[in-house]
């Protein structure tokens, strides 16, 4: 089961509106009219978060993430499905899971492969199962 199920599980328990994860900083439970509450007893690293994000998701979408990008993809863990978002500016990486990631996906916009480009003939990486990669548009 990946480590991240775990964030998803207490956001579907409390009925919460989002859990927003910020590297160096504690994870935050946003429930409707309610003061944001502290839901992890120390502080993510920013190693911590990559790895969160890197067992339910791809290799080029960690790569993008990695080098100043955004990742955004509706995951299903066993507790439910909800959207995900994170992004990555000056070097902090920013994790948002429930409603308020919703608002910031986009739906996917699928383009062909030139024929010249080398990989044309190569088979497209998947998501594991589960995992819906969601690049966001400019």
């Amino acid at each position: 089961m990946p480590r991240i199920d775990k964030f998803f599980q207490a956001l579907f328990q409390h009925k919460a509106r989002e859990i927003e994860v910020v590297a160096g900083k504690h994870a935050m439970l946003h429930v409707d009219d309610a003061e944001p509450r502290v839901i992890t007893a120390q502080p993510l690293t920013q190693a911590q978060l990559e790895l969160l994000l890197a067992e339910i998701s791809t290799v080029q979408a960690m790569d993008k993430l990695t080098s100043g990008g955004e990742l955004a993809l509706e995951y299903t863990s066993p507790a439910g499905k909800a959207p995900l978002r994170a992004r990555s500016a000056n070097g902090v990486l920013r994790l948002s899971i429930g409603r308020a990631a919703a608002r910031q996906i986009t739906p996917r916009v699928t383009t062909a492969t030139p024929p010249s480009a080398p990989d044309a003939s190569a088979a497209p990486l998947r998501p594991p199962a589960g995992v819906e990669d969601r690049p966001r548009s400019k």
